[in-house]
């Protein structure tokens, strides 16, 4: 959970335009402060050029991979954020897979409201303004 006191960004790394329509509508209703990658490059210049909060990505995106975002997340010495990984294939073996890559959530495709009103909000905003939200 977030506990500084303004709000964290967050990065979403997906290809996907229908993903990407219900994914910018819900942060938008959320009042997160958002970028959205549509490929591993876009991903890895927007990383370098600041820190994020939170990183959501999408493990069946044509133009990622999510355990190797995952794996350079991690490398990473100095920042580290939340990961969610968001993933139609709910298999045991993959989601296990991802848990060890260093995944901190999983949320299943297709993505609701519910599953991202679950996990986003306590990862971006202070415990106060997540619980206000939830109210």
């Amino acid at each position: 959970m977030n506990t500084s006191s303004a709000p964290s960004k967050l990065l979403v790394i997906d290809d996907c335009d229908a993903n990407l329509v219900f994914v910018r509508y819900m942060l938008t209703a959320l009042g997160a402060d958002f970028d959205i990658a549509r490929s591993e490059a876009d991903a890895e210049a927007l990383m370098d050029a600041q820190d994020y909060g939170a990183v959501m990505i999408d493990h069946q995106a044509m133009r990622v991979n999510a355990l190797d975002i995952l794996a350079r997340i991690r490398a990473r010495s100095a920042h580290q954020p939340v990961t969610i990984v968001t993933t139609a294939d709910p298999s045991r073996q993959t989601i296990v897979r991802f848990f060890e890559a260093g995944c901190d959530h999983f949320v299943h495709r297709p993505l609701t409201a519910k599953a991202l009103c679950r996990v986003i909000p306590n990862m971006l905003f202070t415990s106060d303004e997540a619980f206000a939200m939830a109210s």
